[in-house]
């Protein structure tokens, strides 16, 4: 029996945790008199689109700031080390080390520099050993990359779409998609997909409701389009296709889609045609980001 994959049990369970408390430290500089500095915490939306959340502390120049204390660095460290006791375990440590070191008054000063640096370390440390856990999961055949149509994805159906504030399409496959679906790189890959002659149907795959990759981080990973070549009267090759505009391009979010992606794609091409048969009706299937500057030149590819 295979279930999905479960981020907080297959991934943040599997994490050793002794290790990211012995390595969760820095060696901090600190300020005699540091300028005014707002350190926030941005939580992002599950398909990566919006700010959901966001919080910032402030210090001013003059150096009467807040007070530091462990508590206060433990919750900063919340969103990379979940366990409370642990990461109370961590900002401890670390506090005793720079008041011993500096003294009460240069550590309530620097505040948001100390927690900035602690929250950068946990936030590498996590990533670095959440993608090794996961890698190696799915290496052993412990995580599947490929989801089965009997309980998992399959291609949707039906989709309901307003004809008054809608785009209609000869080659999406629900004929129909709203205006606001579409932003303005991803209306123009769908126009460019409308004149391929080697396509099959394309889609625009829903965010929180169509198919969704998990990687090695909570966030779930729903790609922007799913289209299929022609094989003759078939589905030939799936493309799981991920677009960003060229603001986005170089940011840590596009550089871990691509990272899942070109994991996914080298475990599709390892598998079985029985297996890839199962999730899409297709015998290959592969994964692509493209960017605003080489989205035409990476999908002319597709369609030579």
């Amino acid at each position: 029996m295979w279930r999905r994959t479960n981020y907080e049990q297959d991934v943040l369970a599997e994490i050793p945790w002794d290790t990211v408390v012995k390595d969760c430290t820095v060696s901090i500089a600190l300020q005699q008199n540091p300028v005014r500095v707002t350190s926030t915490t941005i939580s992002i939306s599950e398909d990566g689109k919006s700010v959901v959340a966001n919080r910032g502390v402030s210090i001013r120049g003059d150096g009467i700031g807040f007070e530091c204390t462990p508590g206060m660095i433990a919750d900063a460290l919340a969103d990379s080390i979940p366990n409370p006791w642990l990461a109370y375990e961590i900002a401890e440590r670390e506090w005793k080390k720079l008041v011993t070191k500096h003294g009460e008054k240069a550590v309530n000063k620097n505040a948001d520099l100390i927690l900035e640096a602690l929250q950068k370390k946990a936030a590498d440390l996590l990533e670095a050993h959440a993608r090794a856990v996961f890698e190696e999961k799915v290496g052993k055949g412990e995580v599947n990359l490929l989801v089965a149509q009997k309980s998992g994805w399959t291609f949707p159906t039906t989709r309901d779409v307003a004809t008054r504030h809608s785009q209609s399409y000869n080659l999406n496959l629900f004929e129909r998609v709203a205006d606001g679906d579409l932003n303005g790189l991803e209306g123009n890959v769908a126009e460019f997909l409308e004149g391929q002659e080697k396509l099959y149907f394309w889609y625009r795959n829903m965010a929180r409701k169509d198919y969704v990759v998990q990687g090695w981080r909570r966030e779930k990973i729903y790609a922007d389009f799913i289209l299929a070549l022609r094989d003759d009267r078939k589905v030939g090759t799936v493309y799981v296709l991920e677009t960003k505009g060229e603001h986005l391009a170089g940011n840590l979010d596009t550089k871990y889609k691509r990272d899942v992606f070109e994991l996914c794609t080298k475990f599709a091409r390892k598998a079985s045609v029985k297996k890839l048969k199962a999730v899409v009706g297709a015998s290959d299937i592969e994964y692509k980001l493209v960017t605003e500057s080489d989205w035409r030149n990476k999908l002319a590819a597709i369609f030579r």
